[in-house]
């Protein structure tokens, strides 16, 4: 929920980011936190049942941050550190969604892993369009891939909470 919650936030703020540059930072600033909490629960759900890290992973990911961050480092400006930690910690997010695609219900941790890597996507996109060149499908792109992204994290995740709850008898 609070993931969610910072989401909110932080599409409210960017709808206003092209009258000022600040309200894009706040609005990073809200996507951040709004991953820390997606994080925070992955890494419970990866804890509790008892899933171990993979280093391909890891190096999945590492390569994807590497090339997109390559890319655009030339045209961030003053906002070149504010992308980076916050690209560090979404892929920290989707390296914790792949860590859960060994969950006993398969079908919880494709949704997982799907929303995570359509938020990777919507991100990217994002970033390309505002730092590099602006595309006009850029925005339908953009909104199309994180709507996604959230409906499919929240499916999931609800599974998981659904199928993890002691049944009545």
């Amino acid at each position: 929920m609070a993931a969610l919650g910072f989401s909110i936030v932080g599409d409210s703020l960017l709808l206003f980011a092209n009258s000022n540059e600040m309200y894009f930072i706040l609005g990073l600033v809200a996507f951040l936190i709004a991953h820390i909490f997606y994080i925070l629960c992955f890494h419970a759900i990866r804890t509790q049942a008892s899933l171990p890290g993979r280093w391909y992973s890891a190096v999945i990911v590492g390569v994807y941050y590497f090339f997109i961050t390559s890319f655009l480092i030339p045209h961030l400006g003053a906002l070149k550190i504010p992308v980076l930690v916050y690209g560090l910690v979404i892929s920290f997010m989707l390296l914790l969604a792949m860590n859960l695609y060994e969950l006993p219900d398969n079908k919880t941790a494709r949704f997982i892993l799907t929303g995570a890597i359509f938020f990777i996507i919507s991100d990217s996109v994002l970033a390309i369009n505002k730092f590099y060149h602006p595309e006009v499908w850029g925005g339908w792109a953009i909104m199309l891939t994180y709507v996604l992204a959230q409906w499919l994290l929240t499916k999931g995740l609800i599974r998981h909470l659904l199928l993890a709850r002691p049944q009545k008898r």
